[in-house]
């Protein structure tokens, strides 16, 4: 062998062994760590050993590509999970890799990319972990008739695992009833499933879990076996489930004997009391646990409570105005073999449901309002999901009132208390009860009490009311606080010849969200010709002056809302014919002043006859209109001697006018200025401006 080649054979050799050493080192050098109840090798939490001391791995970036490069290394199955947040517990020292980036196709995770040995910006709260290949199926049979399962690790953890149990009960006509009084699957924020199913003896479905938790349930499978499926992707903090088990024949004849009391008080729950069968009573060292089956008349479905060792049991949650059968069996839990002793079916209908219609605390009408019904006990909402006119005629017909006109939603009467009874509900709106109604299943719901429905029965009645004043103030019903359910008119007739009426409206406010009914203000003439209308929205302070004898204002709200709603001041005052201002006064003083176009300033000195009335008020108008038009505005002073006209247009000749309105008589002593003229300034253009 030449020389070079000894040479070149050795490099080979050390490359080898350089190779090899890598592969023991980083093998050697990760371990996975679990908290104490974790005993299982092929989850945890990554620690690696570097300078002599164990540390771990952030979980910056942390995801299943860097899991299954752990899991190869280590020489355990392909990684299912890559749990960030600690799942597996924080650990201790150093923390050696950050951002660690990998391809998946590494052998290790040295040869990944990252921040560098050492170098991070984390705390122990973000170790990365992983879970190395799926749980193994642990199927079990069961064939005692009573017992207790409960979840691996039970109640200190979800155990990383996938059990099945299989109900096989060694009895004719097997039913099986499982009582889970604890169920707690939550992993809060983390990653991985935990899984719990139940199914019938034909694999459907009869209960399904994930990540979650539960009060405590009840369901009767009602066919010859049945199966509970467990599966957690990984060991962590948890309590997982535990449950009771009982299997009995159906159909077996029933002990007339027996003495059953069932007692109602509100609507959706029964008391059922008894007191034990004869035979029961006389079975030396006997232990009875006694199951309370119960079934809506026209369903095949049964459903049951346990009264355990006492001889009470409440069922709950029941349909409203239903009928349902009710029996009680008692089985013996002292023998291997149960004895089954069952009372014979009673049959009982459940109370119909109270539904009332709540408002706001100063609504005292009773055909609208925030739809709440009595059920369980307690006074709850309805959630306004899906909800409709058709369901809210539902509600109207079963209070006895008129056809409803709107189905308000986002709790347009103000928010329940209480639980949230009813939601989904999908009325075709013939039923004659909200409960006959398609809805999801009664008891508290993820509503919200800013989502809760409420009703319309009827239009608001009009109501219709003369003005005789001179002035006054106008607001609608509920002002400044709300918009009350109203319909109103007012109806403008002052007893003067020639009669003008001026408003001014100084808060508009009718503003409705979308799809939350309609409120409406309306103005108009002796000859009805419409002024102003406005629907569900805000406006400015505006002035009408309305130049007929007679004038009319309307409000409407459909029901109450949350809105302002309006409120105006009017005025009336004589005009002479051929529509000329009564005898003027010529020592008025007043000043018009102009600096911008479109816009005047006009003071005014009070007349001499207004200065001298003891006791008088003045309230000043201030008339405009071009000499062309034959349509007059006005703008209002108040009881202060200036008022500015805005938004004139530029280069036009207007007449502008006082009146000074004395507002303290009950009949008005008008008096006017004499008209000015005045030419609005032109407007002035940017240069470049064509």
């Amino acid at each position: 062998m030449s020389s070079h080649e000894r040479k070149q054979t050795m490099k080979w050799m050390f490359q080898l062994l350089f190779l090899v050493s890598v592969f023991h080192f980083c093998k050697a050098n990760v371990r996975l760590v679990g908290d104490s109840f974790n005993t299982n090798n092929t989850e945890g939490r990554v620690e690696v050993f570097y300078n002599g001391q164990w540390g771990t791995v952030c979980d910056d970036g942390w995801d299943l590509k860097d899991a299954k490069v752990v899991c190869r290394s280590l020489g355990l199955p392909r990684a299912v999970s890559a749990p960030q947040g600690a799942a597996f517990g924080p650990g201790t020292g150093p923390i050696w890799l950050d951002n660690v980036r990998c391809s998946g196709s590494e052998s290790s995770l040295f040869q990944c990319g990252h921040n560098g040995l050492g170098s991070h910006n984390c705390g122990h709260g973000e170790d990365a972990s992983v879970v190395c290949g799926p749980p193994s199926l642990i199927s079990l049979n069961i064939t005692k008739l009573t017992g207790e399962i409960s979840s691996p690790g039970y109640p200190r953890s979800l155990e990383r695992a996938h059990y099945e149990w299989i109900f096989r009960p060694p009895i004719p006509r097997a039913r099986i009833a499982l009582y889970f009084e604890d169920i707690d699957l939550d992993r809060s924020y983390m990653s991985g499933e935990v899984i719990l199913r139940v199914e019938d003896a034909s694999n459907a479905p009869l209960f399904y879990i994930k990540n979650k938790k539960r009060g405590p349930l009840f369901i009767l499978v009602e066919t010859m076996n049945a199966k509970v499926n467990y599966y957690s992707s990984y060991t962590s903090e948890g309590r997982g489930f535990n449950l009771r088990y009982y299997a009995f024949s159906m159909s077996e004849p029933c002990d007339k004997t027996w003495n059953l009391s069932i007692i109602q008080k509100d609507p959706g729950r029964i008391n059922v009391s008894w007191s034990p069968a004869p035979q029961a009573s006389h079975q030396p060292g006997s232990t009875y646990t006694f199951l309370v089956l119960y079934k809506m008349v026209k369903s095949t479905y049964t459903n049951f409570t346990t009264g355990a060792s006492s001889r009470t049991a409440r069922i709950e949650f029941l349909y409203p105005n239903t009928t349902y059968s009710i029996r009680v069996i008692a089985l013996d839990t002292s023998h291997i073999e149960s004895t089954t002793i069952y009372s014979c079916a009673q049959l009982v209908k459940t109370l119909d449901v109270i539904v009332r219609l709540v408002g706001g605390s100063d609504n005292t009408n009773n055909t609208q309002g925030r739809v709440e019904v009595f059920y369980h006990g307690q006074w709850g909402t309805v959630c306004d999901d899906s909800w409709d006119l058709k369901d809210a005629n539902v509600v109207c017909r079963f209070l006895g009132l008129p056809k409803a006109v709107d189905a308000p939603r986002n709790a347009a009467y103000g928010q329940g208390t209480g639980p949230i009874w009813m939601n989904g509900v999908r009325c075709s709106g013939s039923e004659s009860s909200l409960f006959q109604c398609e809805h999801k299943r009664l008891g508290p719901h993820s509503c919200r009490h800013y989502d809760d429905a409420g009703v319309a029965c009827g239009l608001p009645p009009l109501i219709s009311l003369n003005i005789a004043n001179f002035t006054g103030e106008i607001s609608s019903p509920g002002y400044p606080r709300y918009m009350e359910r109203a319909h109103y008119e007012w109806i403008f007739r002052p007893p003067i010849p020639r009669a003008r009426i001026a408003l001014y409206i100084e808060d508009i406010d009718l503003y409705r969200s979308y799809d939350t009914g309609k409120s409406n203000l309306t103005v108009e003439d002796a000859s009805n010709a419409q002024l102003l209308y406005i629907q569900n929205s805000r406006r400015k302070p505006l002035s009408i002056l309305i130049e007929t004898t007679t004038a009319k204002v309307i409000y409407y709200s459909s029901y109450l809302y949350k809105g302002r709603g309006f409120k105006l001041r009017y005025y009336a005052f004589s005009m002479s014919v051929n529509d000329l201002l009564e005898v003027c006064h010529k020592n008025w003083n007043l000043s018009i002043i102009q600096n911008v176009p479109g816009r005047i300033n006009v003071s005014w000195s009070p007349v001499p006859q207004a200065s001298h009335q003891p006791g008088s008020t003045y309230t000043f108008l201030v008339l405009y209109k071009m000499v062309k038009s034959t349509y007059t505005n006005f703008t209002t002073g108040a009881s202060s001697r200036t008022a500015r006209i805005e938004f004139l247009y530029p280069n036009t000749t207007y007449s502008i006018r006082v009146i000074a309105l004395d507002t303290s008589r009950i009949e008005s002593t008008t008096t006017y200025s004499c008209s000015q003229l005045v030419k609005t300034l032109d407007a002035i253009a940017k240069k470049g401006e064509h």
